[in-house]
């Protein structure tokens, strides 16, 4: 029989083993930001190179093309219709596409594959700034969305001033 101080110690001592075992928190998967990611737009791809996280694309769209290191990453397809198997060959822990252009039953049969979809808005450009931020605090830096929104926002600004007095 196992005394209740020894039995206390051995929880302990399992309960650190399980803590250390973990991954760290600068895991991928323990703080849920993806490394892996599948572009199905190419202005999707724009953006996450924009934000500074090109290296993360292990596919894109056929038409992805901009910037120049995008015509190098491997191609799932069209944006309208990717490839199932080619998304699944790469393995992704994110895919990305836009609302209204990717065809629902493909997204549909990537989630009951197992994969991290989302699907993002690009019909106006607060939708355009907002999906900045969603992109980026799925990729795990939140403020690198704020950012590339506010430097938008400041060119914006910029060029209403500029023509704010001349005749339309």
């Amino acid at each position: 029989m196992i005394r209740r101080p020894r039995f206390a110690l051995y929880l302990c001592l399992i309960g650190l083993f399980f803590f250390i075992a973990l991954p760290s928190s600068g895991d991928a998967a323990s703080v849920g930001f993806s490394r892996r990611v599948v572009s199905l737009a190419p202005s999707l791809t724009e953006t996450v190179f924009a934000l500074g996280f090109g290296d993360r694309l292990v596919g894109v769209t056929n038409h992805c093309d901009y910037p120049a290191e995008a015509k190098h990453l491997p191609k799932v397809g069209d944006f309208m219709s990717p490839s199932l198997e080619m998304i699944a060959a790469k393995r992704p822990d994110l895919v990305i596409g836009v609302a209204g252009a990717t065809d629902p039953a493909k997204a549909r049969e990537m989630e009951r594959l197992g994969f991290k979809i989302a699907l993002v808005s690009l019909s106006t450009v607060s939708e355009i700034l907002s999906s900045f931020k969603r992109i980026a605090a799925l990729l795990g830096d939140a403020e690198a969305g704020e950012r590339l929104a506010r430097k938008l926002t400041l060119q914006f600004d910029k060029v209403r001033n500029r023509v704010a007095h001349t005749p339309r």
